[in-house]
C-alpha cells in the first residue's frame, strides 16, 4: 500500500516527497503535517506555490553598472556649435553642452575608452588625452573633465 504525495514549498522550490508505506518494502514513513499554510498536504494544487527559477544554466549573470560623470570647459572666441559627443567604449553616446556636465548611467563596469567629439577645427583639447580611459567601478561615478580652447578660425588652435 502507498500513500499520496505529499507537495509543499520552500523558497520557491517545489518539492514532492512520494511516501511508500507498506510492510515489503520496509519503509516507514516521516511525521508530516497534515495542512500547512499552503493547505491541506497532497491537495495537488500548485496555485498558491512560488514560481520555479529558470533551467537555463547558460542564462548570462547580470552585468554590474556603474555611471560617468563628464563636465565641459570652453575657453577662447569663438566656441563651436551647441556642443560636442561623448563616446564612451561599451556604452551610449551622449550629448553635452559647452561649459556643461552630463551623467551617463548603466555604463558596464571596467576599464573604459572615453571620447569627446564633434570638436571644430578651430577647437582642441587644451590638457589631457582624447580619447582617455577610465576606470568605471559597480555603483560609482568615474569623473573626468574636458578643457577645450577654441581660437579665431584664422590662428591656430592650442594643443595643434
Amino acid at each position: 500500500m502507498s500513500a499520496a504525495p505529499r507537495i509543499f514549498s520552500r523558497r520557491g522550490l517545489t518539492v514532492a516527497l512520494l511516501i511508500a508505506v507498506g510492510a515489503g518494502l520496509g519503509c516507514t514513513a516521516p511525521d508530516l503535517p497534515d495542512s500547512g499554510p499552503l493547505g491541506p498536504a497532497g491537495s495537488g494544487s500548485d496555485d498558491n506555490l512560488d514560481p520555479l527559477p529558470p533551467d537555463n544554466p547558460f542564462e548570462p549573470l547580470p552585468v554590474e553598472v556603474g555611471r560617468i560623470k563628464v563636465k565641459t570647459f570652453p575657453s577662447g572666441f569663438p566656441i563651436d556649435g551647441p556642443g560636442w559627443v561623448v563616446n564612451i567604449q561599451g556604452g551610449p553616446s551622449t550629448a553635452i553642452g559647452i561649459n556643461a556636465t552630463v551623467v551617463v548611467d548603466d555604463v558596464p563596469e571596467g576599464n573604459r575608452l572615453l571620447s569627446l567629439d564633434g570638436l571644430a577645427a578651430n577647437c582642441a583639447l587644451s590638457t589631457g588625452d582624447n580619447p582617455r580611459r577610465l576606470n568605471v567601478v559597480a555603483d560609482l561615478a568615474a569623473q573626468t573633465e574636458f578643457h577645450v580652447a577654441c581660437s579665431n578660425p584664422g590662428t591656430r588652435a592650442v594643443g595643434d
